[in-house]
């Protein structure tokens, strides 16, 4: 997938596993020891960087894991996954769901594709936050150096 600022696609997967690690980890209290969790991080990162927006959740599952060439059963990658979303912890996920879903917890939105799609809608999100601090970074540094060009030229 390319994006509009251009580093190495390892930079990308390490800076999109920051930021889907905060979502589940940090605001939605996903276990980090448990398996369900792992394949969860990895088919949104999966999902985001193949630039799927319209996808079926089985599908792409089964296209995960024959591209990662893993040996396990879609059933039980899926079963794992249901499990992690099951054994959330009760009180981080309450304080954080706001963060996340913007709307008052709801035991609802706590599947599948509810957190992929919005997981991949904030990987979209911070893309284009990036993108903005990078151009008024660059556009502050050239209005700091041409001030410094004026400067320069009256010293001469």
């Amino acid at each position: 997938m390319k994006t509009e600022y251009d580093i190495s696609t390892k930079e990308k997967r390490i800076s999109y596993l920051e930021i889907v690690d905060d979502i589940l980890y940090n605001k939605l209290g996903f276990k980090l020891t448990n398996s369900g969790t792992k394949y969860l991080r990895d088919l949104i990162i999966y999902i985001y960087i193949k630039n799927e927006y319209e996808y079926s959740f089985e599908r792409e599952l089964k296209l995960f894991l024959r591209e990662k060439n893993m040996k396990t059963n879609f059933k039980t990658v899926k079963s794992k996954i249901v499990y992690a979303i099951n054994n959330v912890k009760k009180d981080k996920v309450e304080s954080g769901f706001y963060s996340v879903f913007q709307t008052e917890y709801d035991p609802y939105y706590l599947s599948i594709k509810n957190i992929v799609s919005t997981t991949l809608v904030l990987l979209e999100k911070y893309k284009n936050m990036l993108w903005i601090i990078i151009k008024a970074y660059f556009f502050m540094s050239i209005k700091y150096m041409s001030c410094y060009w004026v400067r320069l030229r009256f010293v001469i």
